[in-house]
């Protein structure tokens, strides 16, 4: 039983919000003042359109107050009228006994899809922030076809400009250039490849032309003797197949880091614990996985394309920009907020303008204290023109090292990266464009190259003698000796 007071309602689906699929609607309720008397008239406002209501009698009200009370059934009232499709509110008035319109309520008419949203984008903030591609991969399930290739690599779905996705290609392609068994990729979790054939043509035209077959999840694949997880989601995928299959991991970074320290950051690091054989990029990860989760790892060191990346064939006078960026806002380990300070400092150290580029993602040039040319995200080929016309580069990393530092120095061009073990192990005899992970350091140690070409010169035949000591292939050797080792035993 309602307590007695003035009372407007509405009739089913809500008093709140009506979803509609067409501009037709119905309505229909019913109103009381205190003296349980029904009103003289009631009105609907769209706007500025007024929508007259009919006055019904309604006996099931008197269920809702006690028998003391005489209630008035001729108290309801009901419209219907036609709208444009879209956001509406409705405005209902009551004319009161004064004989004035009084505002009693007010209700918004949405679409099924708009209230779908609204709902979502109320509730969005206590959904489950659990990575998704973990989600799809630990559902699903393979099919076997008749055929059998060796080696299978786990991937995510890739697009233009994926590093990691580079380094998996390369490996592949370099297993087979010295001879390796034959090997198939298999793409898990939601992917934007319409079939196998698509992913397979968008691979070779993105990272490097391998024999290797392509298959979707959802394809029949041959059976093999050993899966690769590459990502720490896909290895969720590789933990649920048969156990007799050999199981290895192919991990280029700490991905726990990727994340604040929550669930997404321990569903990554509980990965390192599932016991794979590993192979890592660098000797820094070897390190953390060896000593901290006791796993049997093997590194390959880092390198370039020597095709792709030289040295500028005659000395360059006049460079294009003093400072090369590599700036992506959008990937934390990146520091991208640490190097704009640290440029900042740099050009407050400057006795000139300095010319600098940004590469790496799409940054508006109005978003810091200085200027700069943004570059957006570039071919290697053009990278590699780039980095012969600047005067020094700057790449920060707060997980594992980039590739970039080695295809900088190969062009001759010297670097900035801040100091740690994670990116140290690049430079094991030591490197004079490491500074201390502070603006202050290293915006100092861009500004000393910026401004002593004698001290930049040293430093761009130091790059080019390290990294002509570096080749991807015997890194390649050293991993197909590790796995065909494991497979043997």
């Amino acid at each position: 039983m309602i307590p007695f007071k003035r009372t407007f309602k509405l009739d089913a689906p809500s008093s709140k919000n009506f979803s509609f699929q067409t501009n037709l609607h119905f309505i229909r309720g019913w109103f009381l003042d205190k003296n349980c008397k029904s009103a003289g008239s009631i009105r609907i406002r769209l706007g500025n359109r007024i929508i007259s209501c009919k006055k019904i009698n309604r006996v099931d009200v008197r269920e809702c107050f006690s028998d003391k009370h005489e209630v008035d059934l001729d108290c309801g009232f009901e419209a219907t009228f036609k709208t444009g499709l879209g956001f509406k509110q409705l405005r209902f008035e009551v004319l009161n006994s004064q004989n004035e319109w009084q505002l009693e309520k007010r209700i918004f008419l949405l679409t099924r899809e708009q209230k779908a949203q609204a709902k979502s984008q109320m509730t969005s903030q206590y959904q489950s922030a659990l990575d998704t591609l973990w989600q799809s991969c630990k559902h699903t399930k393979l099919k076997y076809g008749n055929d059998h290739c060796p080696i299978t690599w786990v991937i995510p779905d890739f697009n233009s400009g994926g590093g990691g996705h580079l380094n998996i290609f390369r490996m592949i392609k370099n297993i087979e250039s010295i001879g390796g068994p034959k090997q198939q990729i298999i793409i898990v979790g939601h992917h934007s490849k319409k079939d196998r054939f698509e992913a397979r043509e968008s691979a070779r035209d993105v990272f490097f032309k391998t024999e290797a077959k392509i298959y979707l999840h959802t394809d029949i694949i041959p059976t093999s003797d050993c899966f690769i997880a590459t990502g720490w989601q896909t290895a969720y995928f590789v933990r649920q197949i048969d156990a007799y299959v050999k199981k290895f991991y192919f991990v280029q970074d700490f991905e726990p880091s990727f994340y604040a320290s929550g669930s997404n950051s321990a569903l990554a690091e509980n990965t390192y614990r599932f016991g794979f054989k590993t192979i890592t990029a660098g000797k820094w990860l070897s390190d953390i996985l060896q000593r901290d989760y006791n796993l049997k790892t093997v590194f390959y060191g880092f390198s370039y394309d020597k095709e792709l990346y030289s040295p500028p064939t005659k000395p360059v006078n006049d460079f294009d920009y003093d400072i090369f960026f590599y700036a992506r806002p959008h990937t934390e380990r990146r520091m991208y907020d640490l190097g704009v300070d640290a440029i900042n400092e740099a050009v407050k150290l400057s006795n000139r303008k300095l010319k600098i580029a940004f590469a790496g993602s799409s940054i508006p040039t109005s978003s810091t204290p200085f200027e700069f040319r943004n570059l957006g995200v570039l071919s290697l080929d053009q990278l590699a023109d780039h980095y012969r016309r600047t005067r020094c580069g700057f790449v920060l990393s707060a997980t594992n090292a980039s590739l970039l530092p080695y295809e900088l120095m190969a062009c001759g061009c010297p670097i900035v990266t801040n100091k740690g073990a994670n990116n140290e192990w690049l430079f094991p005899q030591g490197y004079g464009g490491l500074a201390e992970t502070t603006p202050e350091s290293l915006g100092k140690a861009l500004n000393g190259i910026i401004h002593d070409q004698k001290y930049r010169d040293t430093l761009s035949k130091e790059g080019l003698e390290i990294t002509s000591k570096t080749d991807w292939l015997e890194g390649s050797r050293s991993v197909l000796r590790f796995i065909t080792s494991q497979l043997d035993s």
